[in-house]
């Protein structure tokens, strides 16, 4: 075990005291507020050190629903919020309508910063932008103004590297080709928002620099850290018989197209694309099918593994990794969820169902099964394609099988929504031991490195107080509070995912 001591000291008027414990040998929440006002303490938190990082923070806020200033009482906006660890949504109106594109992002604590639907940027007063009207200049998106892009993951927000308040939004949207009634994407474009302009509160200082210029797939963009840490992967899919791939490399000072290669797989319509989020695997769903491949963190290379094919029947549309990366769950045709071995020497072989969709209408609205995202707590909720009331919710995706707890429709939400946001894992880290580890301080230790984001607010305080930290994936902490005597004064387990205490 690793043990790693994140120490802050709490100001009080008195001397330090001897607890008696007998009189008390549980200390309560009252006790340690009683005690926090009189004497000091230390926060130990310690846990095992895990390299492969997920995004605690930066994913905390999700926007969804539609128009909330309209007569239809089943309409209007909703926020799902990760700021305690715990999926919570409520009631929150907006102007801003949300569809399938959908992206946001918060600071490194869970505080919004802003959140597109692929029309517009707004900030996290619900209001435009400045300067962030506009994007995606095309006859498709002035049709669709008014109620955001309908088209999955088609944008997706990094920081950028090395930088505190610089953030780059990839975007794309349709255009219509002269003569057909046929629509592909033809540009990727990028705009950079810079957080520290109109008072912090957000101003978009270019927008809609054409990247790449070719028939695009059009949505399924998705990114992965560069091994190195601090850079970014982004992959562009693009449209045709054998399917095409853009590798762009986002550093501090470029955004380079790196590579361009074809795979055998249908390219003509799209799905969901996402990494595992340990970076090493890529899957793409389409249309008929899915691909698996090998991902180099090193060198952005593409390794296609294996393939499934269904058919031009029926389709598959959504897509999902488990949080230890071991387990892929994709959407079959709306009507089942599948789940596949990535550790499998034949992944194809691997499959189970999880899930066959038990027909029930939400709102009078079929709930099927469509697009995959993991939240901030591990577990993956899946939304419905149709405009319904609910959620589905993949409750221990590290489990095999039906272990893996997949629930049908558990989360009924006050207003109707048919969206879900699309968010890399904004918190991986270097792949340590691998060529392009390259950037670390030697003699610097693995703990040193790590940024614990360890913080505590108010401070000083009457006693009541919030306790903030990052922690690595997938491993339980361990919380104490420690008088100045070296005396523990409480201790408590903290669950996988945890970032917040009370």
């Amino acid at each position: 075990m690793s043990g790693i001591k994140l120490c802050c000291e709490f100001i009080g008027k008195h001397k330090p005291i001897v607890f008696d414990w007998k009189k008390s040998n549980k200390f309560t929440a009252n006790n340690i507020q009683t005690q926090m006002k009189r004497k000091y303490f230390f926060i130990v938190i310690f846990f095992l050190f895990y390299n492969n990082l997920f995004g605690q923070g930066r994913d905390n806020y999700w926007p969804l629903g539609y128009h909330s200033f309209t007569s239809f009482p089943d309409v209007g906006g909703l926020t799902v919020d990760f700021s305690n660890n715990v999926f919570n949504f409520y009631d929150h109106p907006r102007e801003m309508w949300m569809q399938f594109t959908n992206a946001s992002i918060c600071d490194d604590i869970g505080n919004l910063l802003f959140y597109t639907n692929g029309v517009y940027i707004a900030n996290a007063q619900d209001d435009t932008m400045l300067n962030g009207s506009g994007i995606n200049p095309s006859f498709y998106t002035t049709s669709f103004y008014q109620g955001g892009l309908r088209l999955p993951q088609a944008n997706i927000i990094l920081p950028k590297p090395g930088n505190d308040s610089l953030y780059y939004l990839f975007h794309e949207t349709k255009d219509i080709t002269f003569g057909s009634s046929n629509t592909r994407g033809i540009y990727l474009y990028s705009s950079t928002i810079n957080m520290n302009g109109d008072s912090s509160r957000g101003e978009v200082i270019n927008k809609n620099n054409i990247l790449l210029t070719d028939t695009l797939f059009v949505g399924a963009l998705t990114a992965c850290k560069h091994a190195n840490g601090r850079d970014w992967w982004l992959l562009v899919p693009e449209y045709g018989s054998n399917l095409g791939y853009y590798t762009l490399l986002i550093t501090p000072d470029t955004i380079q197209e790196f590579s361009h290669n074809y795979y055998p797989i249908d390219g003509s319509e799209g799905g969901q694309a996402c990494f595992s989020p340990d970076g090493s695997k890529y899957i793409l769903t389409y249309w008929w099918g899915a691909a698996f491949f090998d991902f180099d963190r090193c060198t952005g290379t593409l390794n296609l593994i294996d393939t499934i094919s269904k058919g031009n029947a029926i389709y598959c549309l959504g897509a999902s990794v488990s949080p230890n990366s071991q387990y892929c769950y994709i959407t079959l045709d709306g009507l089942y969820i599948l789940q596949f071995n990535l550790q499998a020497s034949n992944i194809p072989a691997s499959v189970d169902t999880v899930a066959v969709w038990d027909g029930y209408p939400v709102g009078g609205i079929p709930a099927a099964f469509w697009l995959h995202q993991i939240g901030p707590d591990g577990k993956i909720y899946i939304s419905t394609g149709n405009t319904t009331w609910t959620y589905h919710k993949i409750d221990d995706p590290d489990s095999a099988g039906i272990a893996c707890d997949m629930q049908q429709h558990p989360i009924i939400f006050p207003h109707a929504n048919n969206s879900i946001p699309n968010f890399p894992n904004y918190n991986l880290g270097r792949l340590i031991g691998s060529p392009c580890d390259t950037l670390q301080w030697a003699g610097v230790t693995e703990e040193e490195q790590w940024k614990f984001r360890f913080s505590v607010l108010p401070n000083p305080n009457a006693g009541n107080f919030k306790i903030s930290y990052l922690l690595p994936q997938n491993k339980n902490g361990l919380f104490q509070i420690i008088d100045v005597t070296g005396k523990t004064v409480y201790k408590q387990n903290l669950p996988q995912w945890s970032t917040l205490q009370n």
